[in-house]
């Protein structure tokens, strides 16, 4: 059965997808870090918008001149160009209309890859014809991303992979801060996957990158691409499904930006019809292990980064790749043998699998995650996969994109019909994007129109751009609340430093005992304020889950909202108390509780909405 014609099981995912990006940091990057290097997937093939964000936040040096150079997917330098960033500053870029040194725009359309964003010191000045390299700034640069499909409306944003400089700030770092006595390499790169057989969008995006590889007179202080048109990085590929069985797949050659997919009918992809992919019956994860270039595991200096943009229905995640890291002169680890494709009945609906950190993200419920309850059991065509131990040659899914056909040139970009982020068709033009001010950026795509999704777009306003990104957290022990400061009464008048408030949910006269998702959005006024933005680390950390369940859990700040989500992996959500927020009394006194507004959207196992859910809030300090 298709999953739209179950559609209850829609409806709860617009209830789990509580952000369009779930990122599983790995040891390589730190995403909510200001830094000195970013890097971004792009495409503007046809069928594809792209959106690319960076930042120079006010708590780093007072300006910056970045430089922004552009790789297609066959390691061929496209474009490069200084652009200065003021305090505050951002700039959104569409790689329709990408900005040149002098002023101008150039149209990458037709291309995708990558491209990185190098921030240097600007002390003396920032021009956008000076093309001397000079020291790299640090805490400077933080940044975003949006792809879209326009034949399915759907689109997906996540944060850029966020680098810092080397100790001596003279190069872009990719190793981990942990590794510099250890002789590391990459063992392996997982992207988590709903059941690939309900997916009706999937992107996997790898970037293969380098060190010490940038174009022209910045190639010893940037990173690139690991390797060229010549070569590939070799890697094993294998699937573990929601009960930890593992599929092997066919090995994979990778060029330096590839684009690939975990749909099967879908080409290029991982999992062609006929294969052992087609003993795939859940959600879980894709792991490719120990990826290489010839005999030399990727470590230390070059890196293996993933993504895979995913959506069912109208609905977009994108997952950021974890990474696995090894040393090096340790035994490489033989995955186990992949289990024959003996036909499997999936559990119940009332069924819930372990909540165990390693537990699939929301694939992992039968209903709500995409999962069919009961899946009619498909036998495998390809036959008993191959163990991953085996010395027997195993097929090669070459994958290595050929050299891309030249960008148009001159033309300007084609009119858009659906937004990469909430709101819908933005229309860049082929005019100038001129350099960011302190208050943002003055020409950018101005996307208008109803949220297809909730996809955090780019915004034009000054500022970073925050993505949500939700996190697994462990059930808390208790409904105790977050340190706050030292009571004192919060009655309207009184003087107020901080006031901590606490939302209750209750789910009506029909509460089915198996809420499995709760959205809460609270409504603040003007003289309470959260510090930072979106889902950045200063909000979450004013924010407690209280319900005394774990799971996927996740607060974005909007300004004047707040919301908050939890999805149940292995227990349902009870009523009662469910998060506590700390604000800060911008106004220097304490409002009550009935200046704050709430409102809730409770789903079950099932899918079902209930229409009796609401939640209150009031002051607890």
């Amino acid at each position: 059965m298709n999953r739209r014609s179950r559609p209850g099981a829609v409806r709860v995912l617009r209830i789990l997808t509580l952000a369009a990006a779930v990122a599983v940091t790995g040891a390589r990057a730190a995403f909510a870090e200001p830094a000195s290097g970013l890097v971004m997937p792009f495409d503007a093939t046809a069928g594809s918008v792209s959106f690319l964000v960076a930042s120079h936040p006010a708590t780093a040096a007072p300006g910056v001149r970045t430089h922004w150079a552009f790789w297609d997917e066959s390691c061929t330098p496209l474009h490069a160009a200084i652009v200065c960033l003021p305090r505050d500053g951002s700039l959104i870029v569409d790689p329709t209309a990408v900005p040149t040194s002098d002023g101008g725009t150039r149209d990458l359309s037709g291309r995708r890859g990558f491209v990185t964003v190098t921030a240097y010191d600007a002390a003396g000045g920032c021009a956008t014809n000076d093309t001397r390299r000079g020291p790299l700034a640090r805490n400077a640069l933080v940044g975003s991303f949006t792809l879209a499909d326009l034949a399915t409306g759907v689109s997906f944003g996540g944060p850029a992979l966020a680098f810092p400089a080397d100790a001596s700030g003279s190069f872009v770092d990719l190793g981990a801060p942990d590794d510099a006595g250890a002789d590391v390499h990459q063992s392996a790169l997982r992207l988590q996957s709903f059941d690939p057989a309900e997916l009706d969008v999937s992107h996997v995006i790898l970037l293969a990158l380098a060190e010490r590889s940038g174009q022209d007179a910045y190639r010893a202080a940037e990173p690139g691409p690991a390797v060229d048109g010549e070569s590939a990085v070799r890697t094993g590929v294998r699937f573990a499904d929601r009960d930890g069985a593992s599929i092997t797949l066919p090995d994979a050659s990778l060029g330096c930006a590839t684009f690939t997919s975990l749909r099967r009918e879908q080409a290029p992809s991982l999992l062609a019809p006929g294969g052992a992919g087609d003993a795939i019956a859940s959600g879980g994860f894709l792991e490719l292990d120990r990826p290489r270039i010839g005999d030399t595991p990727l470590g230390r200096r070059t890196w293996l980064a993933g993504f895979h943009a995913q959506g069912v229905g109208s609905f977009g995640v994108l997952v950021v790749g974890d990474t696995a890291l090894a040393e090096r002169s340790a035994a490489t680890p033989t995955p186990s043998p992949s289990p024959t494709a003996t036909p499997r009945p999936s559990p119940t609906p009332t069924a819930r699998p372990s909540a165990t950190m390693t537990a699939p993200t929301p694939t992992a419920r039968p209903s709500a995650t995409m999962t069919a309850p009961t899946p009619t059991p498909r036998p495998t065509t390809g036959g008993t996969p191959t163990p991953g131990a085996s010395a027997t040659p195993r097929p090669t899914a070459s994958i290595v994109t050929p050299s891309a056909t030249p960008a148009a040139t001159g033309s300007p970009a084609p009119t858009r019909t659906a937004s990469p982020g909430p709101t819908a068709s933005p229309s860049p033009t082929a005019a100038p994007l001129p350099t960011a001010t302190p208050g943002g950026p003055t020409r950018t795509p101005t996307p208008s129109g109803p949220t297809p999704t909730p996809t955090p777009r780019p915004s034009a306003t000054a500022g970073p751009t925050a993505t949500p990104s939700p996190a697994i957290t462990a059930p808390p022990p208790t409904a105790s609340p977050p340190p706050t400061a030292s009571p004192r009464p919060t009655a309207t008048g009184q003087s107020c430093g901080s006031i901590t408030i606490q939302v209750r949910t209750t789910y009506g006269g029909s509460d089915p005992g198996d809420v499995s998702g709760v959205v809460a959005t609270v409504t603040y006024p003007s003289s309470v304020s959260l510090p930072g933005t979106g889902s950045d680390a200063l909000v979450t950390a004013r924010v407690s889950n209280v319900s005394g369940v774990g799971g996927l859990f996740q607060a974005t700040d909007m300004e004047t909202q707040l919301r908050t989500g939890l999805i149940s992996i292995a227990t349902p959500i009870p009523a009662g108390p469910f998060v506590r927020v700390q604000f800060d009394c911008s106004a220097g006194t304490a409002p009550p509780a009935s200046a704050f507004g709430c409102t809730l959207e409770a789903s079950t196992l099932e899918g079902t909405l209930l229409p009796g859910a609401a939640c209150t809030t009031e002051v607890v300090s």
